[in-house]
């Protein structure tokens, strides 16, 4: 606890790098707060030098591909914090120190970080990718004296998020989004998409949502009139390839991380089935083992997403024995799911899907329109259309076939106030503010959801393993080789913008 004549600065400053600063209780007068400054070892000691990571990488030395110029952590100076992981930041080196940029880090689980600025430092450059770092930044740990790598500066975009834009637009704080900037932010991500994945051995992206698409401002000349006028465009970021939230991923990919949380969290009271699923997840992913946080970092291309990395090595085992005809690639497959989700949040102007019980739900406190009076005033549930165009909506529909939404399975709870009740199955008081249900009513709901969700996953699996080896299927398997690849949907975009461009169709 800190006390009257402790020096705050000194103390905090010698912390190593992840420790923590817990107020326990808030007041009007910070003397009557209880501080404390909390070390945490663990972060440093799992940082790795430049040199270690050169070892394992062997970039080239400069020019593209290669190292950035390194910065000592005291170098940055703080502005504000965006995120967890994200800060915004001002670099002391005499250049231009008053720029803002992105310090990007993590307080845990550095493989992570270590994974991604891996990818930005050998993905070639695009201009729908974020650029590569301009600086690394270590930090001298307080034992041994070794410099560890403790994050990475990238350019700062300050316009936001898609997600934040959609949510501005529907409040009123910005212009509305135009038919043809849905197209061009659409094709966009579609095009880089494309480009990571061209990226061999280790190019996919598993974590698309609107928040990790920001956008940029670029100056264009009209050919006729010669006046200039500002277009946004879409910028991917997070190249973390961790996976991403439930709503989000494939179901393909969700069932198996299902089945990795009850391999590595179920008790012996249900051991027989913890080491059936288990068994099969060996199967599926030859040399599966129940995933930690203290997991070091290891150079393993695909990152540590086990279900993900499953994909990847199917991938290439898929054009090694291709002799040179494509199969199905349930990698890309998966990549245009949610590309189709995110397709289907920019035409209906949606910052939310809200159709799964991960962090997305807890963000979500608006009434449904299950159990709204004016559904016109509620925001849309995937799959609902609402004002996309035809083409759109068909072109979402084709790529996430095998959504359990097509088939009308959704969430069964939702967040209302500050709890958590029935989809669809409750109602308000008389004076429309308190959900009359019962916390058994919302327990009961929730675990019939589970237990089908598991069941599901369960029968997924098993089809996996049962497939032959070209991994057609009649069940999950089956709707999942009828996905568009990601070129095709490109080309949809491009087709359906310049469409748009000349009015053509509607």
């Amino acid at each position: 606890m800190l006390l009257a004549g402790y020096d705050v600065e000194r103390e905090y400053r010698s912390l190593p790098f992840g420790s923590q600063v817990i107020v326990a209780n808030m007041a009007a007068d910070v003397a009557e707060m209880e501080i404390f400054l909390c070390p945490n070892y663990d972060v440093e000691q799992s940082m790795l030098s430049v040199d270690k990571l050169q070892e394992m990488w062997h970039l080239p030395e400069d020019g593209q591909g290669g190292w950035p110029p390194v910065l000592d952590l005291s170098q940055l100076k703080f502005r504000r914090q965006l995120h967890e992981a994200i800060t915004v930041v001002q670099v002391s080196n005499g250049d231009d120190d008053e720029k803002e940029w992105v310090f990007k880090s993590l307080t845990r689980d550095l493989r992570y970080m270590y994974n991604e600025l891996k990818m930005l430092l050998t993905l070639p450059t695009h201009p729908n990718v974020i650029p590569r770092p301009a600086y690394v930044v270590t930090k001298k740990g307080r034992f041994g004296g070794r410099h560890g790598v403790c994050g990475f500066v990238i350019e700062y975009l300050p316009l936001g998020s898609l997600k934040q834009r959609f949510l501005d637009a529907s409040e009123g704080a910005a212009p509305a989004v135009t038919l043809q900037e849905r197209f061009r932010w659409s094709r966009q991500v579609a095009d880089a998409l494309v480009h990571i994945n061209s990226a061999s051995p280790i190019g996919f992206y598993p974590d698309l949502k609107p928040d990790n698409v920001v956008l940029r401002a670029r100056s264009v000349v009209d050919d006729k009139s010669s006046a200039a006028r500002v277009e946004l465009d879409a910028v991917l970021l997070d190249l973390e390839q961790r996976g991403g939230w439930f709503s989000w991923s494939p179901p393909e990919v969700v069932y198996v991380e299902y089945l990795e949380i009850l391999a590595g969290g179920l008790g012996e009271e249900y051991a027989d089935l913890r080491d059936e699923i288990a068994q099969k997840l060996g199967e599926y992913m030859p040399g599966w083992t129940p995933g930690s946080q203290n997991d070091r970092y290891q150079n393993l291309d695909g990152g540590f997403s086990g279900p993900w990395k499953a994909l990847l090595e199917g991938r290439r085992k898929m054009r090694e024995n291709s002799d040179g005809e494509r199969g199905d690639d349930m990698l890309d497959n998966a990549q245009v799911f949610m590309l189709g989700k995110l397709i289907w949040c920019i035409f209906e102007g949606e910052a939310l899907i809200r159709c799964g019980i991960d962090q997305e739900l807890l963000q979500d406190n608006v009434p449904d329109s299950a159990n709204s009076v004016s559904v016109a005033k509620t925001p849309a549930v995937f799959p609902e259309f609402r004002i996309a165009p035809a083409e759109i909506r068909e072109l979402v529909r084709s790529c996430t076939a095998g959504a359990p939404e097509w088939e009308g399975r959704r969430r069964g709870v939702v967040v209302r106030g500050s709890r958590l009740v029935p989809a669809g199955g409750a109602h308000l008081d008389s004076k429309n503010k308190v959900w009359e249900v019962t916390e058994e009513e919302t327990r009961a709901v929730a675990k019939e959801w589970w237990a089908n969700e598991v069941n599901q996953a369960r029968a997924f699996l098993q089809e996996v393993l049962d497939a032959a080896p070209s991994g057609s299927g009649r069940g999950l398997l089956g709707k999942i080789n009828t996905r568009p690849t990601l070129a095709n949907v490109r080309g949809d975009l491009l087709r359906l913008e310049s469409q748009a461009r000349h009015g053509i169709g509607g």
